[in-house]
């Protein structure tokens, strides 16, 4: 199966490549954003199309990661650019991400703590407060005030982000105004916390199956599927392609006719019944909704999906899907059918009314059209 991409409604286009520069190795992500979704219909009106397009360019070197936005309309005139470097312990370094000395003298320094107590706004989620979640896997957690300070004492792993924010808003009566919003956006912890499942979906996607086994080893599932049950749409089909890319070596590493080797994992962490829960959501991007049914189907290859009801339903979307316009998308619904088909009650359900499991076709074209998204 072909890794999953970005959600086709959020993206106009989206294509990752390694890159090798100045001795950084690392992969470089390209996306268009289409916003125009989110933004009031009043405004859809008034703009034109392309101002409501954002090119964002990614180059993911872990433990450094850069991120510029621009707009398609404004062009040169408007860039926001995220640096990040990652030091693992409390570190106290001034400038590690090399600024200029005019740069320094207007930097703004926040010190972001992530255990500092939050507001309680309608998108507070105690699952995602440090203060209150506690790992199993890993018996860390919850974080206290001033845990910072205890940090060595208590052999708690503490790794620190240098970021920086710049913004350049070249629109004259606007610019100060404008730029000093933005970074203000930039300092909100949830922006902070966002950007982190997107690069993990980055890492994954396309990624060789050393990069992808390694993550596996590192047992991201459990921390995935909790985001599946996450407010924020973006993040749930982040999360979702995540944990598909990792599944896909296990499936391209393994027989066609075995088990999928990463069945149990999903059963000891109730992956499977939360990836089915999230499959149900109403507020899903039909490609997520696509994603997750491959997941679930995947992980029964040559496995009854004991569910009367999640198998009915996950082979029906499944059989929907053998018409979708995209012929990855075909094509993945058929392997997964075949592996399903492997057992014998999943084969009755899916040949039900004389249904057959069509042959493999070939690709008639290399490129969708925006419209076929």
């Amino acid at each position: 199966m072909a890794a999953c991409n970005a959600a086709p409604n959020a993206t106009a286009s989206s294509w990752c490549e390694p890159f090798d520069k100045d001795v950084v190795k690392g992969i470089y992500t390209l996306k268009r954003l289409h916003v125009s979704q989110r933004a009031p219909a009043i405004i859809r009106a008034i703009l034109p199309k392309d101002a409501l397009i954002l090119e964002e360019e990614a180059w993911n070197a872990f433990p450094y990661l850069k991120t510029i936005y621009k707009n398609l309309w404004l062009k040169d005139k408007f860039t926001l650019t995220i640096e990040s470097q990652h030091i693992v312990g409390i570190s106290k370094e001034d400038n590690p991400l090399k600024l200029t000395e005019s740069e320094l003298k207007i930097r703004q320094i926040d010190i972001v703590d992530i255990a500092e107590p939050k507001k309680k706004s309608k998108t507070y989620n105690c699952n995602e407060d440090p203060t209150m979640f506690h790992s199993d896997k890993t018996n860390r957690g919850p974080l206290k005030l001033g845990w910072v300070q205890s940090a060595q004492s208590d052999n708690v792993p503490v790794t620190t982000a240098h970021k920086v924010a710049k913004m350049e808003f070249k629109v004259f009566g606007f610019q100060t105004v404008v730029e000093k919003y933005g970074v203000n956006v930039c300092r909100f912890w949830r922006l902070i916390t966002d950007p982190y499942i997107d690069l993990f979906f980055q890492l994954t996607t396309p990624s060789s199956n050393e990069i992808t086994l390694e993550l596996f080893n590192k047992h991201p599932y459990p921390s995935l599927i909790r985001l599946l049950d996450h407010q924020d749409i973006e993040i749930v089909n982040d999360a979702i392609c995540s944990i598909s890319n990792i599944l896909i070596l296990g499936s391209n590493t393994t027989s066609s006719k075995s088990a999928h080797p990463h069945f149990q994992s999903f059963i000891e962490c109730n992956g499977i019944n939360l990836i089915y829960k999230m499959y149900q959501r109403t507020d899903l991007m039909k490609h997520s909704k696509n994603i997750a049914a491959e997941c679930i189907g995947d992980l029964f290859k040559n496995k009854e999906i004991p569910d009367q009801e999640m198998k009915r339903k996950i082979i029906s979307h499944l059989k929907l899907q053998l018409n979708d316009p995209q012929f990855e998308r075909r094509k993945d619904a058929r392997i997964i059918l075949k592996g399903l088909s492997l057992n014998s009650i999943n084969r009755t359900e899916i040949e039900k009314d004389g249904f057959r499991i069509p042959e493999e076709e070939q690709e008639q074209y290399l490129e969708q059209d925006e419209e076929d998204n």
